[in-house]
C-alpha cells in the first residue's frame, strides 16, 4: 500500500485517511490501480491512426521530422492527459528524453 501511495504521488495529508481504511478497501484500491496501470488513461485517443499509450510512443512522435503544428498540438494535448493520469513510473519513463524533445521543438519554433 505504501508503494501505491508513493506511485499516486499523494501528500502526507492525503495518505493518512487511506492508512485508516480497512484491508478490504485497500485491496480494492490495489486492484483498481493495477487495472489502471495496464490500461491506457481515460481521454487518451487515437491520433490519426496511431495509438499512443507508452512514453516511448510520445517520444517517437515528438521526434518525427517536420511535424505540422496541428499534429504537435494533438500530441502535446494528449501528452498532458497522459502525464496527469498515469502513475509516476510512467512520468519517469517519459522523463529526460521526452523533455529534451519538447525543449528542442520549442527552441526550433522560437528561432522562427
Amino acid at each position: 500500500m505504501i508503494i501505491l501511495q508513493d506511485e499516486m504521488n499523494l501528500s502526507e495529508e492525503k495518505k493518512a485517511p487511506l492508512r485508516r481504511r480497512s484491508k478490504e478497501y485497500k485491496e480494492k484500491m490495489l486492484l483498481g490501480f493495477t487495472t489502471a496501470v495496464t490500461m491506457p488513461p481515460i481521454g487518451l485517443k487515437k491520433l490519426k491512426d496511431h495509438k499512443m499509450e507508452q512514453p516511448e510512443d510520445y517520444i517517437f512522435d515528438l521526434s518525427a521530422p517536420n511535424p505540422s503544428l496541428e499534429r504537435l498540438t494533438q500530441i502535446i494535448r494528449s501528452l498532458r492527459v497522459a502525464l496527469t493520469s498515469n502513475p509516476l513510473t510512467w512520468v519517469h519513463a517519459f522523463g529526460p528524453k521526452g523533455l529534451e524533445r519538447i525543449l528542442s521543438i520549442l527552441d526550433s519554433y522560437n528561432k522562427m
